[in-house]
Formats: structure tokens, sequence, C-alpha cells
């Protein structure tokens, strides 16, 4: 089976407030794209890498990440103006060959091979696999003024991570539903969500924070530097 993964890191980061994407930050001693594309790398489920990187940082993306030490990194690439045009872009590269496609934040960099093989395995079973962590803290919907309104069941309610796994025919098709729609996916199951496809759900990973704020950022620094010390 032939799994191509495809690294969505051509955000600009506005919320990191640093004066470089976070992506490129340095994270316990090197990028955080780095450590994110080494698990990918190392996996033995995966055949290749697409990275997707902001346009006008390609040249700095060969320079800032060690790039020649990746050998299933086939291809980086231009990202677009939103996360799905980005993801598009990226999927111009995958192979017509390809089985199963993952898509992944960049900068989930405490992704682990585990969660990655769980969702290979479960996509070719089921056709799709959206990593997720059931809610536990107590959801509340506000009014526009901050006020309370109601208290949300949170029963069956998930926190989605990546990567997400799909079947390639399957992700194709939904990106081509997206090209004339007046609407804008949050990620990639929301496409398939859009053209009435099942989703299948596999056990997200608490340590696979998405890098966001600062916080994240320090939170993720001390889980790597502990792993680096194992």
């Amino acid at each position: 089976m032939k799994v191509e993964a495809v690294i969505a890191a051509a955000g600009k980061g506005t919320r990191f407030a640093n004066n470089r994407p976070k992506q490129f930050c340095l994270i316990a001693g090197k990028p955080v794209l780095d450590w994110t594309i080494g698990v990918f790398d190392e996996c033995e489920d995966i055949t290749s890498i697409v990275l997707v990187v902001p346009g006008e940082m390609m040249n700095e993306t060969r320079e800032m990440l060690h790039l020649d030490q990746y050998p299933k990194l086939k291809c980086v690439v231009a990202g677009g103006a939103e996360r799905h045009d980005s993801v598009r872009n990226g999927l111009k590269s995958v192979d017509t060959d390809t089985d199963v496609i993952l898509v992944h934040d960049g900068v989930r960099a405490l992704i682990s091979s585990e969660l990655i093989r769980s969702v290979v395995r479960s996509t070719a079973k089921h056709g799709s696999a959206i990593p997720c962590l059931p809610v536990k803290d107590t959801l509340r919907r506000t009014s526009l003024n901050g006020g309370i309104t109601e208290t949300v069941n949170r029963d069956g309610l998930y926190l989605a991570q990546t990567p997400q796994g799909f079947t390639a025919e399957v992700l194709r098709r939904a990106y081509e539903a997206l090209v004339n729609a007046d609407w804008r996916a949050s990620d990639e199951a929301n496409l398939l969500e859009r053209i009435n496809e099942p989703l299948h759900i596999v056990p997200g990973d608490e340590r696979n924070i998405k890098i966001t704020t600062r916080f994240d950022f320090r939170v993720a620094e001390m889980l790597l530097q502990q792993e680096s010390l194992l």
C-alpha cells in the first residue's frame, strides 16, 4: 500500500506573535518542522512526504530546515491563501497511484509513529481516519456581550487532531467539490462531511498538541526535551 503524507505548514502564525512563522521557530534545539517531518520520515508506513510552506519562504525553508536528512521528503511546494488552498497545492504533487493520503498540521511536532500507523491502518480498513479526543471540560455558549446563554452537553463531542487519513480517490473528489463552493472547510474531515462521505474516528493522543500559542510552545519544548534525554 502506497501512503503519502501532506504536511501543511504554510500558515503565517499570527497568533504566535513572533517575527517568523511558528513552524520555523527553534524548539528543543531545532525548528518545529524538523521534529514533525522527522517522525513521518522514520515511520515505516509512510512512503513519501510532501511539505507545503509559505510561498515567500521557499528559499528560507531550504536554508533553515535539514531537508537533506529526510529521504522520504520528495518535494516542497508553495502554499496558498487559505489552509485548503495549501493542501490542494500539496495534493498536486501526490502520485496518482497513491492509495492513502494523510494530511497533517506542521505545527503538531509531537506526533507519534504509533498514531500515524493507527490512522493509516484505519483508513485502509474504513476509508478514513480522524484522530479525536473526547471533550473533558464543561462547555458553555455565550452571547455577543459575553454572557452565558447555555451549558453545552459534551456527550459525544470530540476534539479533532491530525494526521487525518483518507483514501486518495475520496480526498481528491472532496477537494474537487470545493472548487466552486461558497464555503470554506476547517479541515479535511469537514470536506468529507460536505460530500456526505462517512468518517471514522480513532483515539487521538493528548501529547499531539497543535502549537498555537506561546504556552503551547513551552509545553511542547518541555516534552521534547524530556524525550531527547530518554
